[in-house]
Formats: C-alpha cells, sequence, structure tokens
C-alpha cells in the first residue's frame, strides 16, 4: 500500500468515526422539557420530572439532567432523579433514581463517567448509566477531576445554584 493510498484509508476512518451530531443549543420548555437545536434541526426530550438543573460534555454528545419527581414522596420527600441522555445512541435515555437532593454534576476529565453532587457523591457511567456510590473516595473539590473546556452558555443550567 502506498503513503497516499494510507493517508486516504486513515482519512476515511476518522471521518466516519467522528461523523456525529452534537448539541448546538439547549433550552427549557416548561418545567418538564429540553428543546435541543443541532444541525438536523429541534429536537424536543421530555422527561417524568421537574428540572432543576443539566449540564451538556465538551464534546456536545450528552447531557445530564436532574430533578425532583413530578409526584411528591411522603416516605423520601429528597428523592430526586437524574437522566443521562445520548444524542448519537436515538436520543437513548438513562434514568436513575436517587434518595437525596442533587446539588450539582461535573463530567469527569476521562470522559467515562459524570459525578453527581447528592449525599456522599455517586458516579454515573456514560456509556451504560450504571451509578456507583463513591462515598469519600473522590475529591469533588478538586477542579482537575473534571472536564474543563469552552462552552456554549446554554450548555449549563443550575436551578438552585
Amino acid at each position: 500500500m502506498t503513503s497516499m493510498s494510507t493517508n486516504l484509508l486513515f482519512f476515511s476512518f476518522v471521518f466516519s468515526v467522528c461523523a456525529c451530531s452534537t448539541i448546538g443549543a439547549i433550552s427549557l420548555k416548561g418545567n418538564d422539557g429540553i428543546d435541543l437545536s443541532d444541525e438536523k434541526g429541534i429536537e424536543h426530550v421530555n422527561f417524568d420530572f421537574v428540572i432543576n438543573g443539566y449540564k451538556v460534555n465538551c464534546r456536545g454528545d450528552k447531557f445530564i439532567v436532574w430533578g425532583k419527581p413530578k409526584e411528591f414522596n411522603e416516605g423520601n420527600p429528597q428523592d430526586t432523579k437524574v437522566a443521562l441522555v445520548d444524542i448519537n445512541d436515538g436520543y437513548k435515555i438513562y434514568e436513575k433514581g436517587l434518595s437525596s437532593g442533587v446539588f450539582d454534576a461535573d463530567y469527569l476529565n476521562n470522559g467515562l463517567g459524570i459525578y453527581i453532587g447528592s449525599g456522599g457523591g455517586f458516579i454515573m457511567d456514560v456509556v451504560n448509566g450504571d451509578l456507583e456510590s463513591i462515598g469519600g473516595e473522590f475529591d469533588a473539590s478538586n477542579d482537575d477531576n473534571f472536564e474543563s473546556c469552552d462552552k456554549n452558555s446554554s450548555w449549563e443550567f443550575n436551578r438552585y445554584p
């Protein structure tokens, strides 16, 4: 194989891997929905909870949303739901319930998880949505643990900062 054909093969491989959607702008729609704009148009995503916050990752292909259930749980009034949405997997939603309030969420710098500030803290796997309690094993005050980039100002919202 010549150097030119190797370069063309490499270029076509990189192009096919990177041909994915990214979020342009994001906005609240009512108290339980989000409108996302991308190169294909506007997509509306509804949730079964009142949205208190959301964050988009630096690549713009996933976002996490958190909030309180629409129906009050008298047995545990601090119930909160979190949902991870992958826009490149048909807007697949991984939704989990937590027994304490969520105050913030941040994407880990390794790209594999999201720190969820709730109780002792949780890490959500960005591939399958699994949650793991971390207790004191993780230093959430260290900014070096989290991804950092310039984001569209609409990519973050927190009702209770």
